[in-house]
Formats: C-alpha cells, sequence, structure tokens
C-alpha cells in the first residue's frame, strides 16, 4: 500500500478492504498525455503489450498486489531497468500498464476522500455525504484556503468520525 502524507486514516482499516480494489480504485483517461507517452511507450515495450488509453489514476492511498508483481520475470533486473530508465518514471502508471487486462474484473471504488489544491471548498459537504470513506487525503494547499470556520468543520468530522 503506497500512502502520502495527506492520507489520514479515520476509521480503522485493514487490507482486507483493499481485495476488491485495483490501484487506487479509479481510472480514466491520462490528462497530461504528453508528459506520460514516452513513459507510457517504455513500459508498454518492458511488458510487451498495447497499452490502452485508460489509466489507474496515480493518487494514493495505492495497493500493489504482490501477484501481479510476481508476473515480473527476473524482478532483480527489472529494477535496475526501472531505476535507470531514461524517461521520468511512476510506479503508478507501470503498474496500470500491468494490470490493465484485469481491469475488466474490478470495479472503481474508492474507500476515501480527497481534498486536491483546485478542489472548491464548497465540496467539504461530501465528507458527511459520501459512504465508506476510510481515509482522507488533505493536501496542503487545500487546507490553506480554508478560513477558521472550514478549518472548525475539518477538525469537527475528524474529531467525531475518531470518537465513533
Amino acid at each position: 500500500m503506497i500512502l502520502d502524507s495527506k492520507n489520514f486514516f479515520i476509521k480503522p482499516t485493514h487490507l482486507d478492504l483493499w481485495k476488491n480494489i485495483l490501484g487506487c480504485g479509479s481510472w480514466g483517461p491520462i490528462k497530461n498525455l504528453k508528459l506520460y507517452k514516452p513513459m507510457i511507450k517504455s513500459y508498454a515495450k518492458y511488458l510487451g503489450i498495447k497499452p490502452s488509453n485508460e489509466h489507474i489514476r496515480d493518487q494514493t492511498p495505492f495497493k500493489i498486489s504482490a501477484s501481479y508483481m510476481d508476473k515480473i520475470k527476473n524482478f532483480d533486473v527489472f529494477l535496475e531497468w526501472f531505476s535507470n530508465n531514461p524517461v521520468v518514471t511512476s510506479q503508478f502508471t507501470f503498474y496500470s500498464l500491468l494490470t490493465q487486462s484485469e481491469r475488466k474484473h474490478y470495479k472503481q471504488q474508492m474507500p476515501y476522500i480527497t481534498f486536491w489544491p483546485d478542489t472548491e471548498k464548497k465540496e467539504l459537504h461530501k465528507l458527511y455525504y459520501t459512504k465508506g470513506i476510510n481515509i482522507i487525503g488533505l493536501h496542503k494547499k487545500f487546507l490553506s484556503k480554508l478560513n477558521f470556520q472550514e478549518k472548525n468543520f475539518v477538525n469537527n468530522y475528524i474529531k467525531k468520525i475518531l470518537e465513533g
């Protein structure tokens, strides 16, 4: 499980919660294809596949299943190749290509909610209306946009969850 400093566990959780989730649980077309195209071509060539236009979003929390990684032959050689690849590398994008044929067996689901720098403050109401949330992501640039009352709202929500 890949986490980031903005991810907070607000309810007890277990990896079983993620057993039917691929990556971060959400996928779609890549937004900045120009940046990602050389990386995608390099990974697809390494894996011997034709890449799809849909990729798992590179967002945390992100689950990497050992069963898919076990498919990589000669893992030490792979790590050397990945680490020294002349294109920008991303474990999220590589994993997305590695698992692209399996995506049809999963439905998109995310037991978390993330507030990014460009998230509108009015989206805070989702904290109370989104079911099944175990992890909240609060980007520091999003938090810096909040006034005292809005920060209090977030703190009270987290406090309420933690108290049960």
